[in-house]
């Protein structure tokens, strides 16, 4: 290599370097596995190659590795698994094994031979121009031609269309085929040899080493190290033609195959009878008559006379006998017999043999009735069925409520007995019904048996207790010293809810939007300036309602802890609405009244108030009780988070109008609370 150039033209003979791929240095065949079929710098000028991938020895392997596992598959799926249809093979998996052991024996010595020089390198096969040598491929051999001798590249008509002609010193020509352009492509690539062959390896080394995909060889001129050796030999397997080997193979497999198929079977099959006979053992399980099943053809009757001999062994036990009749033998009838004396304590076991309709399917049905006499469906069934047992079993099920004694267990007679109704309609459900209320001392439960059972004897009673539960009610109300106006709402509410024997009261609270706030947003924005900020989106709709929740929950919760014993309920909102409901209505509104300034900020908000109508009826005594009340000017001072630390406008401004609202809602509260 001359200092002066990286390779200087000259007029000796062409040189050809074969080479092999790998024997290239690990940097030299990564830069041309990424040029050639990766399409990675350096690029070639031209191209002239198959793009069939190469052979390659890894894909054999992966096929003899497939093989294997296909192998393994066919021997060990369903092995000694007497449940899987695949524990015996059938016959034409011997097919399967012989294809088997025929491709992983083809695979191993294909990838044997590529590795050992049947195969290529892994780029495609072809011509390849650089601008420093012309590479072309042949399996793993490469021949590399120097273009010092390169004297010009011509365009011309090729077999297929235009292909380009190097041509060198000694006449030698390499042809490119189907190169589009060739005319300018032709000059394009002399001109690109030749700057090539100008290049300073001094000067120009940035530059060479990504023209040269050869650049750590030619530096270090250790061509020798990946010349292909003329002396090396191979073995027979490399050497002897492949058609001839496959059938070989084919043949050996085709032995293989069927000889491994028997032998997989006959093994798979003696698992099998191991294992189904020492289920017991290997489970720790005490009942050494288990047998497990077992699907083989071998030792079905060595299997048959040790499960006999461990069920009639073991005496008279029932999953012993079931699993012995499965398939039954010369003992069936005693078994049947001893099954049935146990079963007579199984109500699932006498209804199999009632269905079955066996020589025990009477004595069954018979002991069925009785293990379920005290059962409420299995009974509930028999009526609804309307069978021969149908009046025994109505009679049961009124006998079973009797002895409850509860409310819910005579309604369930009246929901499915018949031959009891009356009785238990008249007297016994009544009965139990006070029963039950009377030791709740709730007035809803009290009022639930007088609605239901108005001429019950105990009826009477029942209203008297609910009575002195409402006079105690209205001695706590008025030790609290309510207004004169709530007193009379008050005792005129318990008067009405003790005549309706139903404690249940209706609240309905709604905040509205008000019309007057945006105009009073606008003018105090006008009058004030920056510093105010609008409540409109704190009174919106959704803000409104979180207020009219929590007073509503606020003021149920207050209702019913001042009156005892469930004197009073607050009903549900639109559930059994009942337009003789005593009711609670309280309507809120936002008003607006001026402005606040937040102390110690630059902010100034609107006086949020709110105008609160309260109207509560007893609509069947026409007496009302009704109020306006507007909510006084909110204390900046004291809100919650009025002052912030480091807080920007709108952080004030939420934390003020919260205060606002809270407040209110608190204020409103207390109000009602003089008069209820």
């Amino acid at each position: 290599m001359s200092a002066a150039t990286y390779r200087r033209p000259g007029s000796e003979a062409r040189r050809v370097r074969n080479l092999v791929f790998d024997r290239l240095p690990t940097v030299v065949r990564e830069r041309l596995v990424t040029s050639l079929a990766g399409g990675g710098a350096p690029a070639p000028l031209l191209i002239d190659a198959s793009w069939h991938s190469p052979p390659s020895a890894l894909r054999w392997r992966l096929v003899a590795a497939a093989a294997v596992v296909v192998e393994a598959f066919l021997w060990f799926k369903g092995f000694g698994d007497a449940t899987s249809p695949l524990a015996l093979l059938p016959l034409r998996y011997a097919a399967a094994h012989g294809a088997a052991i025929f491709t992983l024996l083809f695979a191993l010595i294909r990838a044997a031979r590529i590795a050992r020089g049947q195969g290529g390198a892994p780029v495609p096969e072809g011509r390849y121009l650089f601008a420093l040598d012309l590479v072309e491929v042949e399996g793993r051999q490469l021949r590399v031609t120097d273009l010092h001798t390169l004297r010009r590249a011509e365009a011309r008509q090729g077999k297929r269309a235009s292909s380009i002609v190097l041509v060198f010193a000694d006449e030698h020509e390499v042809t490119f085929e189907a190169q589009p352009r060739a005319e300018s492509l032709a000059a394009s690539v002399k001109a690109a040899v030749d700057a090539a062959l100008a290049l300073s390896f001094t000067d120009d080394q940035p530059v060479i080493s990504r023209l040269d995909p050869f650049f750590e060889l030619r530096v270090s001129d250790d061509w020798a190290s990946a010349e292909a050796d003329p002396k090396e030999r191979r073995s027979l397997l490399l050497r002897a033609p492949l058609p001839a080997l496959s059938a070989a193979i084919l043949v050996l497999a085709a032995l293989a195959g069927p000889g491994l198929h028997a032998l997989r079977n006959r093994l798979s099959d003696d698992e099998m009878f191991v294992q189904a006979i020492e289920i017991a053992e290997r489970r720790n399980d005490p009942h050494l008559w288990k047998i497990g099943a077992y699907t083989g053809v071998r030792h079905v009757d060595e299997i048959d006379s040790i499960r006999f001999e461990r069920a009639n062994r073991t005496g008279v036990d029932e999953d012993a006998l079931k699993d012995y009749l499965l398939h039954a033998g010369a003992h069936r009838r005693d078994a049947e017999a001893a099954l049935f004396a146990i079963w007579k304590r199984d109500p699932a076991s006498l209804a199999a043999e009632i269905r079955r309709g066996g020589a025990f399917a009477v004595q069954a049905e018979a002991a069925l009735y009785e293990l379920n006499s005290g059962d409420l469906d299995a009974l509930v069934d028999y009526i609804k069925k309307r069978g021969p047992r149908a009046d025994q079993a109505d009679d049961q099920l009124f006998a079973l409520a009797q002895k409850s004694g509860e409310p819910k267990s005579y309604r369930f007679y009246l929901k499915h007995g018949k031959r009891h109704i009356d009785q238990v309609q008249s007297t016994l459900l009544p009965e139990a019904a006070y029963l039950d209320a009377k030791t709740k001392d709730e007035v809803d439960v009290l009022g639930v048996f007088v609605r239901e059972y108005p001429d019950s004897a105990h009826a009477e009673e029942a209203r008297a207790k609910i009575h002195a539960l409402y006079e105690d009610a209205l001695r706590a109300y008025r030790a609290k010293k309510p207004s004169a106006a709530g007193l009379r709402f008050v005792t005129a509410l318990l008067a009405e809810l003790e005549d309706r024997a139903d404690p249940s009261v209706s609240v309905e609270v709604a905040f509205h939007e008000s019309d007057a706030l945006a105009p009073a947003d606008a003018r105090l924005a006008s009058r004030i300036g920056a510093d105010y900020v609008p409540a409109a989106r704190w009174v919106a709709g959704w803000e409104l309602g979180v207020m009219e929740r929590r007073l509503r929950d606020d003021l149920t919760w207050w209702i019913i802890s001042s009156f005892a014993n469930g004197t009073v309920r607050i009903a549900a909102p639109d559930v059994n609405v009942d337009a003789g409901r005593p009711r609670i209505v309280v309507t809120c509104e936002s008003v607006a009244e001026g402005a606040l300034r937040v102390p110690r900020a630059k902010l100034a908000l609107l006086d949020l108030r709110f105008r609160v109508d309260l109207h509560a009826v007893i609509p069947a005594r026409a007496t009302a009780l009704s109020w306006t009340y507007t909510t006084p000017s909110a204390k900046l001072s004291d809100a919650p988070g009025a002052v912030l630390v480091d807080p920007d406008r709108f952080d004030q401004a939420d934390a003020a109008y919260a205060g606002m609202k809270t407040e209110a809602t608190t204020q409103i509260l207390e109000r009602i609370k003089r008069d209820l």
